[in-house]
């Protein structure tokens, strides 16, 4: 019977984070989409989203330590509930910066020059990528899918160097661009950040399966 309350557990507690990925994805393609439009029109449905995500995360981890406190798990089933409050952290650090994302619109107002630099929806898309990537090999315990996020990351770090130089000559050529380009940068640091929160849970798994903690130079 504990051993079936606690699969049970489990289940909820996999089903709750499913639910928390599909709204962040769904965060970050409206903030990026609404970016691209240069439109707020959506700011009631991404404030909403942004407090669902944070009730979402905070309710997986009263599950997590109810069942730390209840179920007295051990071993493995240990390793796993606290792998996963580690990667809430990251989680909701992901959410946190795609609102940011959206919350940059107002600086691009008037200026016409947002889809200059096609990078960032680049950047977006493999970004999204990795982090729902990320998930999966969580809930399949899936190292190899795990470990493989740090080549995609590395993809996404190439293309934030790119565009930073791409800014940085804008910049020169047009010296009134410097704001803009202040804010095309943070955008990508954003994206940049999300992407390594998603090797944070890859590397996770990898100890959740291994036992072996990951150290990248």
């Amino acid at each position: 019977m504990p051993r079936l309350k606690l699969e049970e557990d489990f289940e909820k507690i996999n089903r709750e984070l499913k639910e928390a990925i599909d709204e962040i994805d769904n965060l970050i393609s409206l903030s990026i989409s609404s970016l691209e439009s240069l439109d707020e029109g959506m700011k009631e449905t991404i404030d909403n989203l942004n407090l669902m995500i944070y009730h979402k995360l905070k309710y997986t981890e009263s599950l997590c330590i109810n069942t730390i406190a209840l179920q007295s798990p051990v071993a493995k089933d240990l390793r796993k509930i606290i792998t996963i409050l580690e990667i809430l952290t990251d989680l909701d650090r992901i959410g946190r910066y795609a609102y940011d994302i959206f919350l940059e619109i107002p600086f691009f107002k008037g200026s016409g020059g947002v889809r200059k630099l096609q990078k960032i929806p680049v950047m977006s898309e493999m970004t999204q990528h990795m982090i729902n990537s990320s998930i999966t090999s969580l809930l399949n315990e899936d190292d190899v899918l795990a470990q493989g996020l740090i080549l995609e990351d590395d993809k996404v770090d190439e293309l934030y160097s790119e565009l930073m130089r791409e800014v940085i000559e804008n910049i020169k050529k047009d010296s009134t661009t410097v704001e803009h380009g202040i804010h095309y940068i943070l955008i990508a640091r954003y994206l940049e950040r999300m992407a390594d929160h998603s090797v944070n849970i890859g590397d996770r798994v990898v100890y959740l399966k291994k036992g072996k903690t990951i150290i990248h130079k």
